[in-house]
């Protein structure tokens, strides 16, 4: 063989490696960049905990991280993190002889994932004073010699490394399902006709034969790559949605659905919650001035406990009663089997009542 045919293919070889190398956003030192498995607990009086009961997946996207949680090889949750090694105070107490950093989670800042370079300090008092009735440590020695762990003291062992994965490792992480890429078709708000008269009540419907209430149709906070991070909850001060909050001198609500029986009228097949904190009543009829009604795509699965549900598209009808023009309707994805949602109509928010404020106040 040629000497310089040679030569050609070791330089294609080391140019393959460096650019397969490069591709990764990880860096050098990048001391999270893998897959790691959780070590066997057994500390009594606690249940033990079987080894690889969970499985963590860190992967490098831009500057922050894909964190990716397995049970038992099932899918758990997956989050955006960000490298807080600066961080003074963290959740777990670092009895630390070295090097330590630690990823948080990206929206909360909560320490998520640390790296303690010569593991925990069995000798710290905070430790070796933790014992069972019996005097025994609660913890291994070997176990806290372990460098990886998850707040307070869950420490796991890297079993493997997509440093120079050829292929992207985010791709193997991808929990949006062919049914929530299908359903997202068209998602959003769609602002149609303008309320005949000033919006100074509403009315929460639904079809009783399909659904059971509003329960399930709650705010939904998602981040940057639609991650689910929250349900219901409070905007943000300052916030878009903090600032456009719609005020009704009352609400109306089908009896049963998100409330206890009324102390008047509690046999009317709907409920008035008027301002002021005044009690809520029955009445027999709506007579709000809008009505908004809720549905979904799949009933059977809205019915199952919050948990288990597969992706479900909702959509809210909000008309005026007084004319019975359409004002808007609102669309979106929820999958909370798999952590994501799409849908977004303010501050990478989903929400219902948003949505609402925009329709009335035009």
């Amino acid at each position: 063989m040629p000497a310089s045919y040679i030569c050609r293919y070791y330089y294609i070889m080391l140019l393959t490696v460096i650019v397969v190398a490069f591709s990764s956003h990880a860096s050098a030192n990048d001391i999270f960049v893998g897959k790691f498995a959780s070590l066997p607990i057994e500390s009594s009086p606690f249940p033990p905990v079987e080894a690889n009961s969970l499985e963590i997946y860190i992967v490098p996207k831009g500057d922050k991280y894909v964190v990716t949680e397995f049970t038992k090889g099932e899918f758990k949750i997956d989050y955006l993190a960000k490298r807080c090694d600066s961080e003074k105070t963290l959740l777990m107490p670092l009895l630390a002889r070295g090097e330590v950093h630690a990823l948080c989670a990206a929206e909360s800042g909560f320490v998520k994932f640390v790296y303690s370079q010569n593991g925990i300090d069995d000798r710290d008092p905070r430790i070796s004073d933790l014992k069972d009735k019996s005097g025994t440590s609660l913890f291994e020695t070997s176990y806290l010699r372990e460098q990886y762990y998850v707040p307070p003291v869950f420490a796991f062992r890297r079993i493997d490394s997509f440093k120079y994965a050829p292929n992207d490792p985010t791709k193997l992480l991808n929990h949006e399902t062919p049914e929530f890429t299908a359903l997202r078709k068209d998602v959003g708000v769609k602002l149609l006709d303008k309320p005949v008269a000033p919006v100074r009540s509403i009315a929460y419907d639904f079809d009783p034969k399909r659904i059971s209430g509003w329960l399930g149709a709650s705010r939904v906070e998602v981040d940057e790559d639609g991650r689910i991070l929250g349900f219901g909850g409070f905007s943000k001060r300052g916030s878009t949605e903090a600032t456009n909050v719609a005020r009704f001198e009352f609400k109306e609500r089908r009896a049963g659905d998100g409330a206890g029986a009324a102390t008047i009228n509690p046999s009317a097949p709907y409920y008035r919650f008027p301002g002021a904190r005044q009690p809520y009543y029955g009445v027999d009829e709506l007579s709000a001035d809008v009505r908004a009604v809720l549905d979904v795509d799949k009933p059977d699965e809205y019915r199952k406990a919050p948990i288990r549900q597969s992706a479900i598209r909702y959509q809210i009808t909000l008309t005026d009663r007084r004319s019975g023009a359409v004002l808007g309707v609102q669309t979106y994805v929820v999958d909370r089997l798999n952590n994501r949602a799409c849908g977004v109509n303010v501050d990478n928010v989903i929400s219902p009542s948003a949505f609402i404020f925009d329709a009335i106040n035009r």
